[in-house]
């Protein structure tokens, strides 16, 4: 009963507005921690932000294994978004760090190569987990492979930390947050509400853009989208991305609405990734060989 009080009990059914964030706040919550995420990293060094953001990522882990609401679920995963912010930057530039400057690209294809492979085998994992051990396993697994990733992490020298001593600026991550927020949530509601948050998200990123070109170390560096290359590759990220996850929502919908069965949107989805997988390599040694822009 005190649980029913505080919140819905994973007995009871869940809300629609809990369920949206049990599904998209990892999400959202890492998007909108990626940049400062990344500005910390930069302050206080790679390897200190990469164990600050394991002990979030496990602290969320434990809190949703353990939850018992709904709303604990969505804390824990809130966390684990954080955690996950701090991880991916530091980890890259970690990685850029170990690795000798003629096999970079190559190690990235790697690194790549294991995130398709991940994003393959998830799914396909997760559910059979969840018919083994219950759906809190799938919180629980992340310690194990928390703890082997603190043991295979580089012993190397943090060679940009404290190259920004400057105060770091809270109010444009605050910006950057409200204005992710306010466009990403104006596409799960209908007009007019959708209308209002949009206009909110629009106002919010002019303000931002007014304080960033006014910083003295602002957390959006507006000089890096000046650069050819920077802006180049981060319009073909975007694209690709855009495209690939577009694909991976739509496809269950089309399988769905009988062009084929369970075992049909499995192969689909794993075609998809698996490819990824393998071709990632591939073009991290073809950049040793042809050059970047030929890729």
């Amino acid at each position: 009963p005190a649980a029913s009080r505080a919140g819905n009990t994973m007995n009871d059914p869940p809300p629609a507005s809990v369920t949206i964030f049990v599904v998209t706040g990892y999400l959202v919550a890492t998007i909108v921690s990626q940049m400062p995420a990344g500005s910390v990293a930069d302050r206080v060094g790679y390897s200190r932000a990469l164990t600050w953001g394991r002990w979030l990522f496990g602290a969320g882990a434990i809190v949703g294994a353990v939850a018992p609401t709904l709303g604990a679920v969505v804390a824990g995963r809130l966390l684990m978004a954080v955690g996950g912010a701090l991880i991916i930057p530091t980890a890259m530039a970690l990685l850029r760090i170990a690795v000798p400057p003629e096999r970079r690209s190559r190690a990235f294809g790697t690194m790549g190569a294991v995130m398709g492979g991940a994003a393959a085998i998830g799914p396909g994992l997760g559910a059979w987990m969840t018919a083994q051990f219950e759906w809190r396993s799938l919180f629980l697994i992340n310690l194990p492979l928390l703890a082997t990733s603190w043991l295979l992490q580089p012993r190397v020298g943090d060679e940009r930390a404290g190259v920004h001593r400057r105060p770091f600026d809270w109010q444009g991550s605050l910006l950057i947050g409200l204005t992710l927020l306010l466009v990403t949530f104006s596409t799960r509601v209908t007009a007019p509400a959708a209308y209002a948050l949009a206009a909110a998200g629009a106002g919010a990123f002019v303000i931002l853009i007014l304080h960033v070109r006014g910083g003295a170390a602002p957390v959006l560096n507006l000089a890096l989208f000046g650069r050819m290359g920077f802006s180049a590759g981060a319009g073909v990220i975007a694209t690709q991305n855009l495209a690939m996850y577009s694909l991976l929502i739509q496809v269950p919908f089309l399988f769905g609405g009988g062009s084929g069965g369970d075992a049909d949107l499995g192969l689909a989805i794993i075609a998809m990734t698996l490819t990824m997988a393998a071709i990632s390599p591939l073009g991290g040694w073809l950049v040793e060989f042809v050059g970047v822009k030929a890729v």
